[in-house]
């Protein structure tokens, strides 16, 4: 499943909704811009989700 969406440049926060509980998630970040595309961060995040509610997790 691969995510696309676009941000204002000053965004640090994201939200993911429709993720189910107990199920692990992989997330990678890039970025576009005038200058081009960059390089996956390399510290990839793994988020168990175990209750309901809303996940955000800082870009």
């Amino acid at each position: 499943f691969m995510y696309v969406d676009v941000f204002p440049p000053t965004a640090t926060v994201y939200t993911v909704t429709g993720l189910n509980p107990s199920t692990t998630y992989n997330f990678s970040v890039n970025a576009i811009n005038t200058m081009g595309e960059s390089s996956y961060a390399d510290n990839n995040k793994i988020l168990t989700v175990t209750t309901g509610g809303k996940f955000g997790s800082s870009l």
